[in-house]
């Protein structure tokens, strides 16, 4: 097959199957069928926490990060909007965690 036909028939297949590579998780809610509504609110990140990412939600209902510059896992509280810290050994640089 000459290799641009090869593209082309690649693209069409992708354009074709695109709401299901697209994920389609709405399970059938049209877009705006359903007010959404919320609050952001923004706490900075103690300094001591350099590169805080990865959080995830514990049961406790405390946000969980890791601080991968820092070598340290974190945790924030929501009610108290207070962070707990716990050093891990210098050089594991955490990556992500599982709560």
């Amino acid at each position: 097959m000459v290799p641009a036909l090869k593209y082309w028939l690649f693209a069409l297949i992708l354009l074709s199957t695109g709401e299901a590579l697209a994920g389609n998780l709405n399970n059938g809610v049209a877009p705006g069928a359903r007010p959404v509504s919320g609050k952001v609110s923004e706490w900075p990140v103690p300094q001591t926490s350099k590169h805080a990412r990865d959080p995830a939600v514990g049961p406790d209902g405390g946000v969980y990060f890791t601080a991968r510059a820092s070598d340290k896992i974190a945790r924030f509280d929501p009610k108290s909007r207070t962070f707990q810290e716990w050093e891990v050994p210098a050089g594991m640089r955490p990556r992500g965690l599982l709560v």
